[in-house]
């Protein structure tokens, strides 16, 4: 059994896709070292949820589903999004 409490990215470089990389190469990780994929028991972080979902994951469980938004830094980034969409 191999327990992950989570990772830490600097503030740097945030906001690149590299949750979903991470991710990516832990379960790749887990299948060729064990022969197993990853799995989790309770997952309360939606980004991570995102990120799993991303890379083909699927809840067991689907009681409570989690609807992720996406995050707008400021109403600059609300405006130009709002603008390449019409």
């Amino acid at each position: 059994v191999v327990h992950i409490r989570g990772m830490h990215v600097a503030e740097a470089h945030r906001k690149k896709g590299l949750a979903t990389l991470l991710l990516a190469f832990f379960s790749q990780f887990c299948r060729v070292t064990f022969g197993k994929y990853p799995k989790t028991l309770l997952m309360n972080k939606p980004g991570i949820c995102a990120a799993l979902q991303s890379l083909g994951f699927t809840p067991v469980n689907e009681k409570w589903p989690v609807f992720v938004a996406q995050h707008w830094d400021n109403e600059k980034d609300r405006t130009d999004k709002e603008e390449h969409n019409n």
